[in-house]
Formats: C-alpha cells, structure tokens, sequence
C-alpha cells in the first residue's frame, strides 16, 4: 500500500492497444477496475509506427479473477 493508503495497481498484461482497450473494457463488463495504459506518449517519438504492447492494470485484490477472463480473452 502506498503512503496515500491507495493500493498500487496490478499489472495483468501488455497487449496490443486494442487488445488491450478491448480487454479492459470487458473486466470493467464483469466488475473488475481495469484500465490500459501506456508509458510514455508515443506521437512524440519517431517511433510512431511501429507496434508497442499496452500494458492492462488491476485492482491487486483482483488480480486472479481478471486473469482467468484474460486467459481466454485477447492473445498476448
């Protein structure tokens, strides 16, 4: 738990960004806090282009449920 009493997120996986908006939007359909983020921005980069993975964030109390929807959900 962090300083603020707020629990740091989970990471489920790095998918692909639609896989990944995808997936998040089908925990948050079964009830489970998710969201797909990435580091950085990646318009300002000259990389632009080029595939990046997406990684997905959960609640850490929720973190087995959210992988066994994920295991049969979006490939990695």
């Amino acid at each position: 738990m962090s300083k603020s009493g707020h629990e740091h997120p989970a990471v489920l996986g790095a998918w692909m960004l639609q896989d990944a908006l995808l997936l998040a939007g089908r925990l948050r359909e079964e009830g489970i806090e998710a969201m797909a983020e990435t580091d950085y921005d990646l318009t300002s980069t000259p990389y632009t282009g080029f595939p990046h993975l997406v990684r997905v964030l959960v609640r850490s109390d929720q973190l087995e449920e959210a992988r066994r929807i994920a295991k049969d959900y979006a490939p990695r």
